[in-house]
């Protein structure tokens, strides 16, 4: 997945790669390190973590397979 801002509302919306993300935090890099690298708010990562959460378990619950979501630190 690239990162792009899609085309309407105000100011777009940027796609976040959360599969990168969550390696780069197991990784051992802080929340707000990688928020400045993908130039987001440490607030739009932790909402962007539940609204990715929410797409799986809606997955989970239509296909019937596992797929568990670690929680981001605090």
């Amino acid at each position: 997945m690239t990162e792009r801002k899609y085309l309407s509302g105000r100011g777009g919306k940027k796609l976040l790669d959360m599969e990168k993300i969550y390696k780069q935090i197991d990784s051992g890099r802080g929340i707000d390190e990688v928020a400045k690298e993908w130039g987001v708010s440490r607030t739009t990562l932790y909402r962007r973590h539940r609204e990715y959460q929410t797409e799986v378990a809606a997955l989970k619950h239509k296909s019937d397979i596992d797929l568990d979501l670690p929680p981001l630190p605090q």
